[in-house]
């Protein structure tokens, strides 16, 4: 996979002067070796359900966040579809993620380190999801689920299932918006800033 975001870089001409570090390591292994280190922009999305230790991982990002710097982590928002989506179907979803994390208990974590936290919530259009031919609506299935190219490798039934439950809670949850079925509250997106 990472092959693909170095092809994307390679071919983009506005990035020609920019030096990138290729590391694919899991994040404990990264934070280990970097722990003096300090960085202008840290992203994490969906990471925080993979570590080892939450607490331990938060203090690392406040320390590592250089001055005029931000993080931002995408966590699941409080008793959301998605963490019912994961408890519903371990089985296609994947047994490796370590934790639930919710946004609210990341952002009172963090609010012990740190005073500089906003927290803003997400909704999801779903409806394209339905069309197998939408590559936008692929990525959001392989995104909800964890998984890479779930719609070519999980089967049939089971991606029916994982629409199924999608779209019934999402019906039940939220109301159409611009015409649209929305998958109400997914995830917040949590802003230190230093």
């Amino acid at each position: 996979m990472i092959e693909s975001f170095q092809k994307t870089v390679e071919d983009n001409k506005e990035l020609s002067d920019v030096t990138f570090d290729w590391i694919m390591v899991d994040i404990d292994t990264y934070k280990k070796s970097h722990q003096e280190e300090e960085f202008h922009l840290i992203t994490m999305m969906n990471v925080l359900e993979y570590v080892n230790d939450v607490d331990d991982m938060l203090a690392w990002i406040c320390n590592s966040v250089a001055d005029n710097g931000t993080a931002i982590l995408t966590v699941s928002a409080d008793n959301n579809i998605l963490s019912r989506l994961w408890e519903h179907f371990p089985d296609l979803i994947g047994t490796y993620l370590k934790q639930s994390v919710q946004g609210s208990d990341i952002e009172a974590r963090l609010k012990s380190i740190t005073t500089t936290v906003d927290v803003i919530k997400s909704d999801f259009t779903i409806e394209f999801c339905c069309n197998e031919n939408s590559l936008d609506g692929n990525l959001v299935l392989d995104f909800l689920t964890h998984k890479i190219n779930f719609r070519k490798t999980a089967s049939p039934v089971d991606i029916q299932r994982v629409l199924s439950f999608l779209f019934y809670a999402s019906a039940v949850n939220s109301e159409k918006q611009e015409g649209n079925l929305v998958l109400p509250n997914g995830y917040n997106f949590v802003i230190v800033s230093k």
